[in-house]
């Protein structure tokens, strides 16, 4: 009798500790997802991905591609990448990582005046377009360097939210699916396993994680350019925090789990593009 009294005052004792632990609901998701700028960034994600492909795959590219399969290709990118695809994705590492608790107090950060305005300025670097103004506020650092004090936040800050690991980790991802797609469209005796695709690209993880930390540094300084260093601290303090260290890593492990699905149908595009292409040719 003594051990189930025992059992039943433990059992309440947790009551409190589970009632905390709700999941959030399908409203504050969708608020989430909306003021995080997490809508914003995944309606801008194909014409990211289109900039990126016409670079990779110029004249010069020494690519087997025709340019009518880069046409092809290109057009169908926004398949690929379908906002209606990539936000359910998002959401549901949200729902699973996040408890109703944490949500809130992340949706209080992004309805301040600073959480408004981090949201806003990080949209707006999202865009194809910024890529551009980038590179011309990177001529004007060399003429003009920003305080060391301002440089050193802002790696404080990208180090908070993991912004290189988690752009590394997309990068090497969405070439292996790519990768795996346009391997799929060569001749059989051509083809190599998935595995010896992973092991040719984790030999380029260090350049590649180079370059990231390069433009990532870039990134931060054209984006939270109008922040005072006050300002960053705050982002810097948010950011370290219990919640902000769950809110950052779920939205980034969702919109890499997005990519990374989406780089896959994209890798099976090509394929399919190829084989098409090459067909109407023989005929």
């Amino acid at each position: 009798m003594t051990r189930t009294i025992l059992i039943i005052l433990m059992g309440a004792l947790l009551l409190p500790a589970v009632a905390l632990a709700q999941p959030p609901s399908a409203e504050q998701l969708d608020a989430l997802y909306q003021k995080s700028g997490l809508a914003v960034l995944v309606e801008k994600i194909p014409a990211g991905v289109q900039a990126g492909f016409d670079q990779a795959f110029s004249d010069d590219s020494g690519s087997s591609l025709s340019a009518q399969q880069l046409r092809i290709i290109h057009a169908r990118i926004p398949q690929a990448y379908a906002a209606e695809d990539i936000r359910p994705a998002i959401i549901a590492v949200l729902a699973a990582r996040l408890t109703a608790e944490n949500v809130k107090i992340v949706l209080d950060w992004l309805d301040s005046p600073l959480g408004r305005k981090c949201t806003a300025m990080e949209s707006a670097a999202a865009s194809p377009e910024a890529l551009q103004a980038m590179q011309a506020y990177a001529q004007k650092l060399q003429q003009s360097p920003p305080p060391q004090e301002r440089v050193t936040l802002l790696g404080e800050l990208a180090a908070a939210v993991k912004a290189v690991e988690n752009a590394v980790e997309v990068v090497m991802n969405t070439q292996l699916a790519v990768a795996a797609g346009m391997m799929a469209a060569l001749p059989a005796e051509q083809q190599k396993p998935l595995g010896f695709i992973h092991d040719q690209l984790e030999q380029l993880r260090p350049q590649i994680t180079a370059a990231v930390q390069s433009q990532t540094a870039l990134a931060f300084l054209y984006t939270y350019q109008g922040l005072t260093e006050d300002e960053i601290r705050r982002y810097i303090a948010f950011a370290r925090s219990g919640e902000g260290v769950r809110y950052h890593a779920a939205a980034s492990e969702g919109i890499e789990q997005a990519l990374t699905a989406g780089s896959l149908k994209l890798g099976a595009m090509i394929s399919e593009i190829v084989q098409a292409t090459e067909n109407q040719s023989e005929i």
